[in-house]
């Protein structure tokens, strides 16, 4: 079996800037050729690897929040009925102030 690579540690300042390029760069893809002026000691590779595990991050987390989402609003579906101790009672025009526009 093909032994990996070691792990690259980037820091908290390098990801910042690369999600701020992400950002700009939004209906592209980011320059890595560029990005490494700004990221010195990153090759071009290693900013694209990055960029991909950044972005498939943010997808797996908007999916996550998806489904939880969807489970919260399945568990507190009431089916279109009211709590019992809410009781219906229709409005009369006397209720309903008039509405003064200004």
């Amino acid at each position: 079996m093909k032994e990996r690579a070691p792990r690259s540690s980037w820091s908290a300042a390098e990801v910042a800037i690369l999600k701020h390029l992400m950002y700009l760069s939004v209906p592209y893809a980011v320059d890595c050729q560029r990005a490494t002026f700004m990221l010195t000691g990153r090759s071009a590779d290693e900013i694209k690897k990055r960029c991909a595990g950044i972005r498939d991050l943010e997808r797996r987390k908007r999916k996550k929040e998806e489904v939880a989402r969807e489970a919260c609003a399945r568990a507190h579906d009431l089916g279109g009925e009211l709590h019992p101790a809410v009781v219906w009672v229709p409005t009369t025009c006397e209720d309903i102030e008039p509405i003064w526009v200004l």
